[in-house]
């Protein structure tokens, strides 16, 4: 999941641990490493996706998507954090703010 060559792999181990294995403690800090590290956008939208979905209340999150929506080299990611910022953050006024400042 963290080494294969393959990022549809990866995708997939990020999309089936964030399901299956949510009460498991090695999980969220794995996905927010997918999040913010893996080599390959899919991996990362689909590790932004799963911690939006899955883990909001974690203080590490909404920290990690507002990065992701602002710095992420690549645009479906930053699309995707925006989009989850937009549906679970959407009282905060600094997801307002970055809301408001994409173009």
């Amino acid at each position: 999941a963290q080494t294969d060559y393959d990022y549809n792999v990866r995708r997939a181990a990020v999309e089936e641990l964030a399901k299956g294995w949510k009460e498991d403690p090695d999980t969220l800090p794995w996905l927010k490493t997918r999040a913010q590290t893996d080599d390959h956008y899919d991996v990362r939208i689909a590790a932004v996706e799963a911690l939006a979905k899955g883990w909001k209340e974690d203080p590490e999150t909404l920290p990690i998507l507002k990065t992701r929506a602002q710095t992420d080299e690549d645009n479906a990611v930053r699309r995707a954090a925006v989009e989850a910022l937009a549906k679970g953050w959407k009282e905060d006024p600094e997801v307002q703010e970055i809301l408001a400042n994409r173009r």
